[in-house]
């Protein structure tokens, strides 16, 4: 309520300066009053009489010093943030009436009514976001036509309240008002961060519980098992879990698709509960592809949103084919084998020098394998029998160990042929007697000093930004992030390359960072190098912290990025090509797309623009932007939703065109009841508040005691105005005027 009152600052007693003033008025009109009856005195005596009147009361104010306090609206600088939740479960129609959850969530801020949009902007500068993945502004002239729509297939919270306060300041926002299902699902949970925002978030929880009512009736393909890496006309096995709810029994049809075309089909007889169906089908296409398990719906389904998931498998010709040599037998050399020879994509074979005159051959056919003799007697001479491997793994070797004219040839087969590269760290190949002055120098991915450094310690290896974003490292961050794998001894090796990529890096002994695994594209191939030999120990001494399994997503990672086994659509024109930096990529990841062959180069002294477009599965079509780079045009996108996107490009009358997959986020549909229990706990850890829908009208008034929010109590002195004083002035003036007037001065 706002309050208005009038006091007096003045020591003196008001009563007595009142009659101080009323005596004098009183004298005023005595005085005048003689001249009233004066001859052409006219209406100017009653005029003076007046004029000292008010300047009386001028004066009497100024001895009382009255104070005017008041209430007003607080006018600093504060935000309120509204967090409107757009991701699909957003959609499940679970309110009153059969409405959307976005639906009542806009009702809770704009329903004519009952909508508390209109008294937070009283309060304070609101600012509306609607998030999904990403924290996205909404304009608040007309929030109802803003064209918010239930699509974002994450629904990532953490990342939604950060980049939002981030947006407008911590320092400003008062107060943030998340309306949201509570359904998390991002990369991270946002507890954590409505702990250390410093601001406080009041949650309103929208959506029903219908899962766990009684007339519930469903139908959910809840998971899918297939291998993600299979091979081409093989026989792939798909298990899913479909979910009865509602009904005691019934036959339904479950299909297996890619798109429209219908590869494996079932008529299953469902139970409550879980239930189990095998389907299957027979790959005749190279590539990633996403594929969907179907439950055919049911009339009366309370949730048809849940009734498909994909999934996204890779199909290979034939597996990766490998070829490690080694001047002795180390312990990098047999764990690095021991987990790559488990990996059913990669075709293992190794030669380990174990005297100056033998070789111990493992996973090389009879014919292929050498007698003995010289160790590089039975390594590739020429680059069709390197050729034959499609990476090349070097360990602790020296230009010794290599008969004239293999390191050459080596080169050319990465440089000319594609193949792939990778060194592994020892004291001898990065020794100035290694790999640095040879023919392979210049293809190494850091100019080598002309003795690495061997540093000792507990290194723990970090994801650089390019690692975050890389495909060779990709999976790794929760692994190194939870600190259990480090390192005991590293090279320093120096910095990279320009154009080669840092992916890993360790802490040096100046507290820089120093470069751990370096990669870089050197001619048409890739060549990476890792600067240690100690990673083995995480098989031995972190194997309950997962250790092998680290040591084989990495080194499986790295090795098929090196083959570069999918970076070249065959269809494509030998003009123009269009290579990515890899095949598949998940929700939120950022797309790198390079135009190389005999017509870029042309293109790029011409100064010639790549017309380039991306078509979704959805059909919608939108353009690429392509800039010149070294080596060609590259061009980036980040996807907004999951499914297969199609990417065409035409330079100087040649075109190409290149697939790429994104994984879509299986978890958005999983949980469909409103997760009540989250969203107190997100208000509880920053101070705020949990509202249901109904009661989100008090959220208003809760907000106005706010200290920037609420009433301030504001004071003014009339003493003290420049107004009142002039007045003062202005009054005698015309008074001295009128007695001149009437011939009194």
């Amino acid at each position: 309520m706002f309050r208005v009152t009038l006091t007096f600052a003045s020591p003196l007693p008001v009563l007595l300066v009142a009659l101080a003033g009323v005596a004098a008025i009183w004298a005023a009109v005595r005085f005048y009053r003689r001249i009233w009856r004066m001859k052409g005195a006219g209406r100017f005596p009653g005029l003076a009489v007046g004029l000292r009147a008010f300047a009386v009361l001028s004066l009497v104010l100024f001895l009382l010093r009255p104070v005017l306090s008041y209430d007003a609206r607080n006018r600093e600088d504060a935000r309120i943030l509204v967090l409107i939740d757009a991701s699909r479960s957003m959609s499940v129609a679970d309110g009153v009436g059969g409405v959307r959850r976005l639906d009542s969530a806009l009702q809770v801020l704009t329903d004519p009514r009952s909508g508390i949009l209109p008294a937070l902007q009283d309060l304070a500068q609101v600012r509306l976001y609607a998030f999904g993945r990403d924290a996205i502004p909404v304009p608040s002239a007309d929030l109802a036509k803003a064209g918010i729509t239930p699509a974002a297939e994450v629904t990532d919270i953490r990342e939604a309240l950060q980049a939002a306060v981030k947006a407008e300041g911590a320092e400003r926002v008062e107060a943030v008002l998340l309306l949201s299902d509570g359904l998390e699902n991002g990369s991270a949970s946002a507890q954590e961060a409505a702990r250390s925002l410093g601001v406080r978030i009041h949650c309103v929880g929208v959506g029903g519980v219908a899962e766990k009512a009684r007339d519930f009736r469903d139908l959910a393909v809840t998971r899918v098992d297939a291998d993600r890496q299979v091979f081409l006309k093989n026989r792939v096995l798909v298990k899913a879990e479909v979910n009865c709810a509602g009904w005691e029994e019934l036959s339904r049809r479950v299909q297996l698709r890619r798109g429209t075309e219908v590869l494996g089909e079932s008529t299953v007889s469902l139970h409550p509960g879980p239930n189990e169906v095998r389907l299957s089908f027979c790959p005749t296409d190279s590539g990633s592809f996403e594929y969907e398990v179907r439950v055919e719906p049911m009339e009366g389904e309370c949730l048809p949103e849940n009734n498909s998931r994909y999934f996204v498998v890779t199909v290979s010709e034939d597996k990766v084919k490998l070829l490690c040599f080694e001047s002795t037998l180390r312990w990098e050399y047999k764990f690095f084998r021991q987990v790559l020879v488990k990996d059913p994509t990669i075709a293992f074979a190794g030669l380990v020098k174990t005297n100056p005159d033998h070789l111990y051959v493992q996973g090389l056919s009879p014919g292929a394998a050498p007698a003995g003799g010289d160790a590089g007697a039975g390594l590739p001479a020429s680059r069709a029998a390197w050729k034959k491997f499609d990476c090349v793994v070097l360990g602790d070797v020296g230009k010794e160990d290599f008969l004239p004219g293999q390191l050459e040839s080596l080169r050319r087969y990465v440089a000319e042929d594609g193949g792939g590269l990778l060194v592994l760290g020892g004291r001898r190949s990065l020794s100035g007697e290694g790999l640095r002055n040879g023919p392979l120098a210049e293809a190494l991915p850091v100019l080598l000093p002309a003795d690495a450094r061997e540093l000792r310690g507990a290194f723990l290896p970090q994801l650089t930004p390019d690692g975050a974003a890389h495909p060779a490292v990709q999976s790794l961050a929760q692994a190194f992030g939870g600190g259990g794998f480090r390192l005991e001894q590293v090279f320093a090796v120096g910095a990279p390359r320009p154009g080669a990529q840092a992916l890993l890096t360790v802490p040096g002994p100046g507290g820089e960072a120093s470069p751990l695994l370096i990669t870089q594209r050197f001619g048409t191939g890739r060549v990476a190098l890792y600067a240690t030999d100690s990673d083995w120990k995480w098989v031995l001494q972190a194997r309950e912290k997962g250790g092998e399994e680290c040591c084989a997503l990495l080194w499986g990672q790295v090795v098929r990025w090196l083959a570069n086994r999918q970076g070249v659509d065959p269809k494509e024109g030998a003009g123009l090509l269009l290579a990515t930096d890899k095949d598949r990529y998940t929700l939120g990841d950022t797309v790198r797309v390079t135009a190389r062959g005999p017509s870029v180069q042309e293109a790029l002294r011409q100064k010639s623009t790549v017309t380039a477009s991306i078509q979704a599965a959805s059909g919608a079509l939108n353009a690429l932007a392509f800039e010149p780079a070294p080596g060609g045009y590259q061009a980036v996108f980040r996807p907004e939703a999951g499914g297969e996107f199609l990417l065409e490009a035409t330079l100087l009358g040649a075109s190409a065109t290149r697939r790429v997959v994104v994984e879509r986020n299986s978890r958005e549909m999983d949980r469909l009841a409103l997760d009540e229990e989250l969203l107190r706990r997100l208000a509880g850890y920053s101070g705020g508040q949990y509202f249901s829908a109904p009661r989100a009208r008090e959220i208003p008034a809760l907000l106005s005691s706010a200290p920037r929010l609420g009433l301030a109590r504001v004071e003014y002195g009339i003493d003290n105005s420049p107004a009142l004083f002039l007045a003062f002035c202005l009054i005698l003036t015309c008074e001295w005027i009128v007695r001149r007037r009437l011939q009194l001065v």
